[in-house]
């Protein structure tokens, strides 16, 4: 099982061109993709005839890029936003009180002053994933404990990724 990590580049709902913005706001990533100079002119007019056959190409031909510590990236338009995405192994399971407090900054009404501490610091120092929309990413009942809080209370458990909060280069 593989969990996507994902940040936004380009918000498309402004009624901009997306693959426009992409070009102009992250040349050094532009860079990286190694495209031909005629298919980068092209990407940047977006009123070029073929515009929209380019861009289609650049995201479905699954050009990567790196970022500063070398994790390889791919480009995916979801919805009309720009992601840039990348795969990763799942490092453990956790409750969903911990999803909860991880997701939402939310504790559970039950939650102890420790446990409270813990989530706190994983929250704020790290990116936790969970799910990849196919449902393996969750286990509907366990009696595993959690590797957040080690609850081995029976439930739910989800996946989760721990992923230093940071931007990928542009």
């Amino acid at each position: 099982m593989v969990l996507t990590e994902s940040q936004l580049l380009v918000d498309g709902c402004h009624g901009h061109y997306v693959s426009s913005r992409f070009m102009a706001n992250y040349p050094e990533i532009v860079a990286q993709l190694n495209l031909p100079t005629e298919e980068l002119e092209i990407l940047r007019d977006h009123e070029h005839e073929y515009h929209d056959e380019a861009w289609s190409d650049l995201l479905s031909w699954g050009y990567t890029f790196k970022d500063q510590h070398g994790n390889e990236w791919t480009l995916e338009q979801i919805e009309g936003d720009l992601f840039a995405c990348r795969y990763v192994e799942p490092d453990g399971w956790c409750c969903v009180d911990c999803v909860q407090m991880i997701a939402n900054s939310e504790l559970p009404p039950d939650c102890t002053d420790e446990h409270a501490e813990q989530l706190g610091e994983i929250s704020t120092e790290w990116c936790v994933l969970g799910d990849v929309g196919d449902g393996s990413s969750v286990d509907s009942f366990s009696w595993q404990s959690c590797d957040t809080c080690n609850s081995s209370l029976g439930g739910e458990r989800h996946a989760l990724a721990f992923i230093p909060r940071e931007e990928p280069s542009k």
